[in-house]
């Protein structure tokens, strides 16, 4: 699988309508890899979709603090932990990533819970993901199973 890398921006991997990064980016400011990202749409009657990607931050050390999506109401980062041997899913603010490692999105750990979604026909749907240094970037994620 190839991976695209844009300065202080997120690429997605093997997919069109790459990264459209917003602001100005420094030569020093961290890079995020996006890959394998996809969304599992709402199961039938329901608005609630999950996004799931790998993001590796390139050079420096990063922090994914919140993203959004015109096809949904609210998204929030989401974590499951163990709780008295019951999973519980839960909502977080931040998630660090640590420059050359990969940080999974992927079920019963972090992921994007997307509310009150409404895909229409599209097979692919715009995500925004926002970093502590400010930075945004907007990536076409397809809608559907990997």
């Amino acid at each position: 699988m190839k991976h695209i890398v844009l300065s202080a921006a997120v690429a997605l991997a093997g997919f069109t309508g790459l990264a459209a990064c917003s602001g100005d980016t420094a030569a020093d400011a961290p890079r995020v890899e996006i890959s394998s990202a996809y969304i599992k749409p709402p199961l039938a009657g329901r608005d609630i979709a999950a996004g799931y990607f790998d993001a590796q931050a390139i050079g420096a050390d990063a922090a994914l603090i919140g993203a959004s999506s015109p096809v949904a109401t609210r998204v929030e980062i989401h974590t499951h932990t163990m709780d008295g041997g019951v999973m519980r899913m839960r909502k977080v603010d931040r998630v660090e990533l640590p420059a050359g490692e990969t940080v999974r999105f992927e079920p019963a750990g972090y992921h994007l819970m997307m509310f009150g979604t409404d895909f229409g026909d599209a097979t692919d749907a715009n995500v925004t993901l926002s970093y502590a240094d400010g930075q945004t970037v907007t990536l076409s994620v397809p809608v559907g199973e990997p």
